[in-house]
């Protein structure tokens, strides 16, 4: 079984086809296409988001490669989108997250704690940092931050040049999960929690 198929049973696990017909019910929203429904558009959006498709248009040409998603051409995506209540795809996100945290990692139990990896570029004038050039008259850093989900407690803080990829700050290795286009995300699998500072 593919990546992106288990991805999606893991959604199917946490937020279920009847759940998300009582919801839409409640926000009085119909599905009247069967070829692409709002379920459809929910695992497009987690898709989207793993693969980082550019837009609707890349999108339409990356959905043939992805299991589990309906092939549909990108005006079909861009009026489920519009269609769609903006607030019940915000309390699907609520959702799925509120179920992802403690709760779920005791179900499956994981022999490491799920940690998040983000990161914010800084942009000032080239002359304050010349060692970090970024593009034109700007210099940049980027500000890594991992964050133990479970309990949100900060682990590591670091800077880096701008160009600096987030899966190159980890201090372990990097396990990789294949996304719909089979382009690679990563996933740091930490089993000593460490502090720095």
């Amino acid at each position: 079984m593919k990546q992106d198929t288990l991805l999606f049973a893991l959604l199917q696990s946490l937020y279920g086809l009847q759940e998300h017909a009582q919801l839409a019910s409640a926000y009085e929203y119909h599905d009247a296409a069967r070829k692409f429904s709002s379920y459809d558009l929910l695992k497009y959006w987690i898709a989207a988001a793993i693969g980082r498709w550019k837009g609707f248009r890349h999108s339409e040409k990356q959905l043939p490669t992805c299991t589990g998603l309906p092939s549909v051409d990108h005006s079909t995506l861009a009026k489920k989108a519009r269609e769609v209540p903006f607030e019940m795809m915000q309390e699907i996100l609520h959702t799925v997250i509120q179920r992802t945290s403690r709760n779920v990692r005791r179900t499956f139990s994981l022999p490491f704690p799920i940690e998040a990896l983000d990161s914010t570029t800084i942009t000032v004038g080239k002359g304050r940092l010349l060692w970090a050039h970024f593009r034109g008259n700007q210099a940049g850093v980027k500000l890594h931050v991992r964050v133990n989900t479970a309990d949100q407690s900060l682990l590591q803080v670091e800077t880096s040049p701008v160009r600096a990829h987030d899966s190159s700050r980890g201090p372990h290795p990097v396990t990789t999960a294949p996304s719909c286009d089979g382009s690679r995300s990563g996933i740091h699998e930490q089993r000593t929690v460490r502090r720095d500072g």
